[in-house]
């Protein structure tokens, strides 16, 4: 850990450290956060095994859900994260629009209502894997309770089984945890985010 924080301040840059709950030594947060790492985030590390995959996740959803395939939509994307999470989320058309040219890794879908982006999430098929990851689900407020989610999970869902991967993972929000456990997804750990800043 100190290697680690001497190594970041000579560069005046943060880091992220990210423990789970099966790590070792048992205290390595407290250990973290004996350096001067800050708790930032704890999420539900969560898997759908989708030959289980329950009758909502298998039919095709009523939403209007689209596929981005082009990064010019990434700006979609980038308008649900802001208004979700609040901060600037510029870094969506850098980093998933490089992502979107290599060829079958990543699959990105937004959930509009009368034409405007309300949800959004998406999907890394990373190569030689039977495992798909869901990141980004993320709801507008006023959109909520309307079953974009829901929408969304399912889509994705139904293309990691068109594309014969067997398992979705997750790193599920407290907000986002009951919702993909109601539709089979079991907790493996959670996993807690510690952040390290230059003083």
């Amino acid at each position: 850990i100190e290697e680690q924080v001497e190594f970041f301040s000579r560069r005046q840059q943060s880091f992220e450290w990210k423990v789970y709950d099966y790590d070792k030594p048992h205290d390595l947060l407290k250990r973290l956060m004996d350096q001067g790492l800050e708790l930032e985030d704890t999420d539900a590390v969560m898997v759908l095994d989708v030959k289980d995959a329950l009758p909502a996740l298998l039919t095709p959803p009523d939403a209007d859900v689209r596929q981005i395939t082009d990064p010019d939509g990434l700006e979609d994307v980038r308008r649900v994260e802001e208004k979700v999470w609040g901060g600037d989320f510029s870094w969506i058309q850098k980093r998933l629009g490089t992502h979107l040219q290599i060829p079958d890794l990543l699959s990105i879908y937004v959930a509009y209502v009368d034409d405007i982006p309300a949800s959004t999430g998406w999907t890394y098929f990373n190569a030689n894997s039977d495992f798909a990851g869901l990141w980004g689900g993320s709801t507008v407020e006023q959109y909520r309770g309307q079953g974009l989610y829901t929408a969304l999970l399912a889509t994705r869902a139904q293309e990691t089984i068109q594309r014969g991967r067997r398992f979705l993972t997750i790193d599920a929000s407290p907000m986002s945890q009951p919702i993909v456990a109601k539709h089979g997804f079991r907790l493996l750990a959670y996993a807690h985010a510690c952040k390290w800043k230059p003083k």
